[in-house]
């Protein structure tokens, strides 16, 4: 059980229950939550975005949810950071349509979306296949003047790479003017994806070359074009590699593997490499 300072009050509540919910520890917020009530101090919109926060990164959109209505049944109105956090959690929870009619209150509230709610929302349109959104929120962040950063040019990336639209994507890799091992790793798998394998290592290469380090995810890519393209020997050569360069594999690498050598009628050979 925690314990409350002598004297609470509702900002060194609020600094507490912000620490238990960045760890996930809800259980223990919600205790902090109701002490703080029976001491008689009322939670503030800071308090009650850390909680709505901590639900949506434990996976539990309901519970964020009822918290979301307490807030406003508290007389409550959400900020800047507050109406980010929720709709930010709706995207990631797959609930697109109830985080666009959040965009529209904060809106019909003088509240103009910022960067990093474009991107949430620009990154939930492509993962639905609504592309043509996608890009008009691409093009409402740039006609404000806001500037993209690596995670929403990483989500434009990714959206087009999984929406088939190849050459928009290298072309949109080419002007991005934030380039890390993130992008690269959507660069490569994309085009491993789209069977341009030549390309992808041209870009594995270059990522290299940059001084980024590739890590499992772009080399399982490659090893599963290899695999898929037949070519057993540079996908086992990589997965050397891998090893050599500290980038251990993981579940999906030896599935890959061990797919690639089925395909090829190896079953003796996937049989030993499974049980290595």
């Amino acid at each position: 059980m925690l314990s409350l300072p002598l004297s609470p009050n509702v900002v060194t509540c609020a600094a507490l229950i912000d620490g238990l919910c960045k760890k996930g520890m809800m259980k223990s917020a919600e205790e902090v939550l109701g002490k703080m009530r029976m001491e008689g101090v009322e939670p503030n919109v800071v308090v009650c975005t850390s909680m709505i926060d901590g639900y949506f990164k434990k996976g539990d959109t309901e519970a964020a949810l009822m918290h979301l209505r307490r807030t406003r049944d508290m007389g409550m109105k959400l900020d800047m950071k507050g109406y980010g956090v929720v709709i930010s959690g709706l995207c990631g929870g797959g609930r697109l349509e109830e985080a666009m009619k959040m965009r529209a209150e904060m809106e019909e509230r003088g509240l103009l979306p910022d960067e990093i709610i474009l991107t949430s929302l620009m990154d939930s349109c492509f993962k639905t296949g609504n592309v043509e959104k996608g890009f008009d929120l691409h093009e409402e962040m740039l006609s404000r003047g806001l500037q993209p950063d690596v995670f929403a040019e990483a989500a434009l990336l990714d959206g087009l790479f999984k929406n088939g639209l190849l050459e928009q994507a290298k072309e949109c890799f080419l002007k991005a003017k934030w380039n890390n091992e993130v992008s690269h790793t959507i660069l490569i798998d994309g085009l491993c994806k789209e069977g341009d394998r030549g390309e992808a290592e041209k870009a594995f290469l270059n990522m290299e070359e940059a001084g980024l380090v590739p890590d499992k995810y772009s080399y399982t890519s490659l090893i599963a074009r290899f695999c898929k393209d037949g070519n057993l020997l540079e996908a086992f050569r990589l997965r050397k590699t891998m090893l050599q360069e500290g980038a251990a594999p993981d579940l999906l690498t030896y599935s890959t593997l061990i797919w690639g050598l089925a395909c090829k009628g190896l079953m003796v050979e996937a049989r030993g490499f499974l049980m290595t």
